[in-house]
């Protein structure tokens, strides 16, 4: 596959599922995404170097075992709760499969991915969000269908911090060219907007270095100050003032999710109420009704405002075994990402571990459902993951026969 054809599906899947949601005005990143999942399947079918590196039992239990969780679950909530809304449940599971799907093909081509390659690609990205956030910044609107801060093709702030974190860690971990300036310029950035997501991702940046140089002396001093002045704002203050009493719309957003969530296991068994079907029904705690107190509509309604909420909201026992799962694999990423900056490592394999890293943004601090970006890459990082541990021969810094030409382009970013 050529470096265009990379450059054109990598690019798609940053910016084009919010370019539709935003120019079309729809409520999700869904139809975009199908796009991205659609030309992957089509590259895939055309491309003539389909080299299939993930095993028959790790592929087999990706795309058939999920998708058969998946809906023994849902088949068990529809013959014991009412009100279980079959069509969204088969339009979603559809997607599901497709994504799944997309997945597998996405951890194919980007596992042997050499630095280089995986550099340009990144970088690329990062100069495209970059200009996005400009329009942010200037406080342009592109289209009407966004939010009262959209930043460029984003229709908000959040949304492009979602999708900024891998690209921003990965950066940092590469000492991509510049990758100092891009850190800092979003830090300001993200205080000048008032975006604490983005603050959120610069310090997931600055927690991998562990050096004394300095840069890095620079960069966490610039962190600290930084922190001290947005600590000052009000702005930033009232979204670490964590009540249902709050009059912040983050903070009650944030709440509001993990309330409902409650609801929803309780009312189920801790069965929880099924895929797609969180926010279908009222389940209302003291955020919610805050919430229209002050006239503020849920707009988070039918994503519980962070991944992780929303996973346990409907899949309940199921879903918190995950998220335990998930936390215990964020720190391995998190200890694997620290090796691979201290030890110079970069490439598709450290981009795996980079997008798991990331997800955590999306899974505890802002979510958009399942079928965003960012999700993608979690569930290309998942499976990757599996691949790559089921693969000992199959080092960090590249495969064996990329490892010169790896090794001398690590000598250049000393």
């Amino acid at each position: 596959m050529s470096m265009f054809v990379y450059a054109t599906l990598f690019i798609s899947v940053i910016f084009l599922p919010s370019l539709v949601m935003t120019s079309t005005g729809q409520s999700s990143m869904a139809a975009g995404l199908a796009l991205c999942f659609v030309g992957l399947a089509l590259t895939f079918c055309f491309d003539r170097d389909r080299e299939i590196i993930t095993p028959l039992p790790i592929a087999s239990g990706w795309l058939i075992g999920i998708p058969f969780v998946v809906l023994l679950h849902a088949v068990v909530g529809i013959l014991f709760e009412e009100g279980f809304a079959l069509g969204r449940f088969i339009g979603s599971y559809l997607l599901l499969i497709m994504m799944l799907i997309a997945s597998w093909i996405a951890a194919n081509k980007l596992i042997p991915l050499s630095w280089p390659t995986m550099d340009r690609l990144v970088e690329l990205g990062l100069w495209g969000l970059l200009i996005n956030s400009v329009f942010g910044l200037l406080g342009m609107r592109i289209f009407a269908y966004t939010t009262h801060k959209p930043v460029g093709l984003f229709a908000e702030p959040s949304h492009f911090s979602l999708i900024l974190a891998p690209l921003l860690i990965y950066a940092f971990v590469s000492r991509l060219r510049f990758n100092v300036i891009y850190l800092c310029y979003l830090a300001v950035w993200a205080v000048l907007v008032q975006s604490l997501t983005t603050v959120l991702v610069v310090l997931m940046c600055v927690v991998l270095s562990i050096k004394i140089t300095l840069s890095r002396v620079f960069i966490c001093l610039f962190a600290v100050v930084g922190s001290i002045y947005v600590l000052r704002t009000d702005y930033f203050a009232s979204r670490l003032t964590f009540s249902a009493s709050s009059d912040n719309l983050s903070v009650l957003t944030l709440i509001q999710g993990w309330e409902s969530t409650l609801l929803m296991l309780d009312a189920t068994g801790g069965w929880g109420v099924g895929f797609q079907q969180y926010g279908l029904e009222d389940f209302f705690g003291e955020a919610a009704y805050r919430m229209k107190e002050l006239g503020i509509e849920v707009i988070t309604r039918l994503d519980g405002g962070t991944t992780a909420a929303k996973l346990v909201g409907e899949f309940g026992i199921i879903g918190l075994g995950f998220l335990g799962l998930y936390c215990v694999g964020l720190l391995i990423a998190f200890l694997k990402i620290r090796y691979a900056y201290n030890h110079h490592h970069a490439g598709g394999k450290v981009f795996i571990f980079v997008c798991f890293y990331a997800s955590f943004i999306e899974f505890f601090a802002r979510g958009a459902g399942y079928f965003t970006p960012t999700f993608f890459l979690f569930a290309v990082s998942v499976l990757g993951w599996l691949v790559i541990a089921s693969r000992s021969g199959m080092r960090l810094e590249g495969d064996s026969n990329d490892t010169l030409g790896n090794q001398l382009y690590s000598e250049t970013r000393q």
